[in-house]
């Protein structure tokens, strides 16, 4: 028998190789879009997000804001949810193949470090949503399988629940929550108990109802279809899928070599061989030469229940022909090829027997952590050289330097010269001062990206018709702000911010009959 102290290294060794492999990670990996837009609404307690019809959408990054000021709560809590999911694959695949502990630590190690190519995974502010929903997928199918195997209608209850809860924060978690019972099942012995696999399904037909009824019956065009388009062609669908597996799993044939020999992936390697050997392997394994065919079965079963679920993680980023590529989706699928990764592992030790196989093992699963662990680090070095982050904090340095305090009910208006754009959106920079000043001002940036905030030059001043279904969850009404309430800035590409002192009425043109600028009048020291 294994000493418990033995087996309680082996979560322990999962954690430290997912630390190592992200200790590279930095929390100001900004895209530059919805970073402080997150700040603000979290800070603030809004949850939901009515233009994507996701009334629990910051759900997962909301205890972000509570940990700390700024963005560090959120990469921790970024943290805390990819190696949760890493833990509760693990514990998935005990649950649905007892006795396989190798295999179930080898897909935990998979699930919380192999993510080979996903860019948007370094990018923790805005990432919280899906490692978070992820983690909730993952407790969910992990409370049905322990609900169904003990006849536990309360637990099934509580893990519908979870469910639920996922899919309103993040409608993607759908596919893998209805297509999870049904694969599982192949792995499990006996039949579910039919009123609770109804139970299951009757509370994930309401989530899917409360999705799709805003594309059924009209209004605004949604986040998801607006920005990322849709494009549901099979063949195309098809051509995406089978490019979503390669971009996952061709790494582990060509990994690019120059991040694998970093100091964080050898030690995350390290830890990942030691919690393959410190698993305790079944007591047929350890002796047989060959294992029997049904073992053999059962673990193509795996491969073709992990293979299975990695395409329903897929399919949702597969229907928008802008995600051709592994954005967010590697996160989502982490946990189930994983588990093929295991399952895969486990099958080529058939060939042989004793401290052979688990040598075998161990080297395998050091290979897959080495190479996810190598990959993350040549990310953030792409990561390093495209943040906004120090471009955004060093235009917010210069205006707080220049305007310690505003007036109320001032709108600073930016105008950026050059590329590229150090704040692309209106809502980015809007929220941005916002958050700076404590709501006393207010931001927009001239030929930035007007989602839920368009603006337009009135002879009163600049009119911002905010989107209806955003005023009263968030509490952002339409303004006004005539020109005597402007402050006009000029943002260099670097970051540099400088005042513009009198009217640029060569880019927002001339002042209207009887208006003035004094944006001296605006400044508080």
């Amino acid at each position: 028998m294994t000493p418990p102290s033995r087996t309680a290294l082996v979560p322990a060794c999962v954690i430290g190789a997912f630390a190592c492999a992200f200790a590279v990670v930095k929390p100001t990996n900004f895209a530059g879009f919805d970073e402080w837009l997150v700040l603000w609404l979290t800070t603030h307690g809004v949850l939901g997000a009515p233009y994507s019809n996701r009334p629990l959408n910051f759900l997962w990054p909301m205890p972000g804001a509570w940990l700390t000021p700024g963005f560090l709560g959120f990469h921790v809590m970024h943290m805390a949810y990819l190696a949760g999911t890493g833990l509760a694959t693990r514990t998935l695949v005990r649950l649905v193949a007892p006795g396989q502990e190798e295999l179930a630590t080898i897909a935990g190690l998979a699930a919380a470090v192999f993510v080979p190519a996903d860019m948007a995974r370094l990018s923790s502010v805005q990432m919280t949503l899906v490692s978070g929903s992820t983690l909730g997928t993952m407790l969910a199918l992990i409370g049905f399988v322990e609900a169904v195997n003990r006849r536990r209608p309360l637990l099934l209850a509580a893990a519908a629940a979870l469910a639920f809860v996922t899919v309103r924060s993040y409608e993607a978690t759908l596919a893998v929550l209805v297509a999870g019972p049904l694969l599982l099942s192949r792995a499990l012995p006996g039949p579910y108990p039919r009123r609770l696999v109804i139970g299951w399904y009757a509370v994930l037909a309401l989530a899917g109802a409360l999705v799709v009824a805003p594309h059924l019956f009209g209004g605004r065009a949604l986040y998801q279809t607006s920005i990322w388009g849709f494009d549901p062609r099979p063949l195309e669908v098809l051509h995406r899928l089978l490019r979503q597996f390669l971009f996952h799993l061709g790494p582990l044939v060509k990994p690019g070599l120059a991040a694998l020999p970093s100091a964080a992936a050898l030690a995350a390697a390290v830890l990942g061989v030691l919690a393959v050997v410190l698993s305790p392997a079944s007591p047929r394994d350890r002796d047989e030469p060959s294992a029997s065919p049904s073992a053999g079965r059962a673990l193509g079963r795996l491969i073709l229940v992990g293979a299975g679920l990695s395409a329903a993680a897929y399919f949702p980023f597969t229907l928008s022909a802008r995600l051709d590529a592994p954005h967010r989706s590697q996160m989502a699928a982490a946990p189930w090829i994983g588990i093929v990764l295991g399952a895969a592992v486990e099958a080529m030790g058939l060939l042989t027997f004793g401290r052979r196989r688990t040598l075998l093992a161990a080297g395998l699963a050091g290979w897959i952590v080495l190479v996810g662990a190598g990959r993350t680090a040549a990310l953030q070095q792409a990561w390093d050289g495209q943040s906004r982050y120090p471009a955004q904090m060093r235009s917010l340095s210069d205006l707080m330097r220049l305007a310690p305090a505003l007036e109320p009910h001032t709108l600073v208006v930016a105008l950026e010269e050059g590329e590229p754009q150090v704040w692309p959106s209106v809502f980015g920079f809007r929220h941005a001062v916002q958050y700076l000043y404590r709501d006393r001002a207010t931001g927009y940036v001239v030929d930035g990206l007007e989602l839920m905030y368009p603006t337009r030059k009135t002879g009163e001043g600049l009119r911002t018709d905010t989107w209806p279904e955003l005023r009263r969850p968030w509490g952002v009404e339409p303004t006004l702000h005539r020109y005597e309430e402007l402050l006009v800035v000029r943002i260099a590409p670097g970051g540099a911010l400088t005042l513009a002192s009198t009217w640029p009425g060569s880019v927002l043109g001339g002042l209207p009959a009887g208006a003035r600028y004094a944006p001296g009048e605006r400044i508080r020291n």
